[in-house]
């Protein structure tokens, strides 16, 4: 079962951080105006967040120091739920009045 638990936690790490680079990604094709450059850069910081934090997680000396992190980890993944899906509504709403 520890094996089990190791590979979900490693399979965490390097999916959190490819999703990391996914958003980066994202951003660089975000419009250049303040409002676009604001929403992205709150969605970069709680994006890359998540990954930092699982990092920290796995380097905690205690149980409650890994259950602390964890905690941190899910708020930044609903925090980056909310952001991408603020650049959703706007650019539906962009694509609607482009047409």
């Amino acid at each position: 079962m520890e094996k089990e638990n190791l590979k979900t936690t490693n399979d965490l790490k390097y999916r959190s951080y490819g999703f990391s680079l996914d958003v980066i990604d994202l951003l660089e094709l975000l419009p250049k105006n303040y409002i676009y450059q604001t929403i992205g850069k709150q969605l970069l910081r709680s994006a890359t967040s998540v990954g930092a934090n699982i990092i920290e997680a796995q380097a905690g000396r205690t149980r409650k120091d890994f259950a602390n992190f964890y905690q941190i980890v899910l708020k930044s993944a609903n925090e980056t739920k909310y952001w991408l899906s603020i650049l959703k509504e706007k650019i539906k709403t962009i694509k609607y009045h482009n047409c």
